[in-house]
């Protein structure tokens, strides 16, 4: 979905997915659905090194992966700092399962010492040029938990990465649930049936658009091969023209909130076919649309939005069996 709307919307998946026993996770960027969706299962504080590879070496190697993607627009992680935070990285993995950022900052603090006292310069530099980079990831590490787990529904989870100020940790950790996402969907086996449904709030920032020739990210190879595993991904954003293009020819169905917001090529292979008294038809019920979709080659509108599910009231006191009907109201 793009545009305005995401009240109703965020509501709506979240009560079709109780419906059909369907976990849901949110990346939620600003801190918005925490106060649409009740009950959840609410997620402040991420730790980027539980990935959820499978072995040391996976989970090394995607920590690696993520610290170069999200690094390559600020300063670069070079080809021979990789290798050298990789080296250490499955040292680290192979002695704790899940580390800390500090417990990787001491093991590369320990590996420039040692470098310096032996003259091995280039490598002390490295070492030096990684800890910079790892140093806003060790301060937010030193942020309060305030996860809300207790007595809530662990079928919705909701990130909430407005937790941090910093565009460069919020993409970072939007990343690290991806990849964690991701390889635990690889343990379960590919899935025809919907086991979960991934709401992914401005997703243009993790999921960007990227030149002709240029390799697909990281979080754009991984909602390619989701859907394979039985996860749906929903992405929401200002306007699709900022996701990459592969992308939108590839979903199912296109959700806008303004003329303005659909995609080009949606518009483009309707107009490409339609006659004169087509095309003009189409244009009046654009402006008169609440919402426009694009689903399987064609253009549906919405003069209104559905409204949102009704709250359920909480059961009196004195209730013990704690048995609510299915929806909002009781997740």
């Amino acid at each position: 979905p793009t545009g305005s709307g995401k009240t109703t919307i965020a509501k709506r998946i979240v009560e079709m997915a109780a419906k059909r026993n369907v976990r849901v996770t949110i990346l939620d960027w600003k801190g918005e659905y925490t106060s649409y969706v009740k009950n959840a299962v609410v997620v402040r504080k991420i730790n980027i090194w539980d990935n959820g590879g499978r072995t040391p070496t996976e989970k090394a190697v995607i920590a690696v992966e993520m610290l170069r993607e999200i690094t390559r627009d600020i300063a670069d992680v070079s080809s021979a700092s990789a290798a050298l935070l990789l080296k250490e990285l499955i040292k680290l993995y192979r002695e704790k399962e899940i580390p800390t950022t500090k417990d990787v900052v001491d093991r590369l603090d320990r590996f420039m010492q040692t470098a310096l006292a032996e003259r091995r310069l280039a490598e002390a530099n490295m070492a030096a040029a990684l800890l910079r980079r790892l140093h806003w990831l060790l301060i937010d590490e030193e942020r309060p938990d305030e996860n809300e787990n207790a007595y809530r529904n662990p079928a919705v989870t909701i990130y909430d990465l407005s937790s941090t100020s910093s565009s460069y940790l919020k993409t970072l950790y939007a990343l690290a649930i991806l990849s964690k996402k991701y390889y635990m969907a690889l343990k379960t086996g590919t899935n025809n049936k919907l086991l979960e449904i991934l709401v992914a709030e401005e997703a243009q920032n993790f999921a960007y658009t990227r030149r002709v020739g240029e390799p697909p990210s990281m979080a754009e190879r991984i909602i390619y091969e989701l859907r394979g595993y039985g996860v749906g991904v929903v992405l929401v954003c200002p306007d699709p023209e900022l996701l990459p293009s592969p992308i939108l020819k590839d979903v199912g169905t296109i959700i806008s909130m303004s003329p303005d917001t659909l995609p080009r090529f949606a518009l483009e292979r309707f107009f490409s076919r339609a006659s004169l008294e087509e095309a003009e038809d189409v244009l009046k019920q654009l402006k008169k649309a609440k919402a426009t979709l694009y689903y399987r080659g064609r253009l549906h509108f919405l003069r209104r939005l559905p409204r949102p599910p009704r709250e359920l009231k909480a059961r009196p006191k004195g209730d013990r069996t704690g048995v609510t009907d299915s929806g909002v109201g009781s997740l």
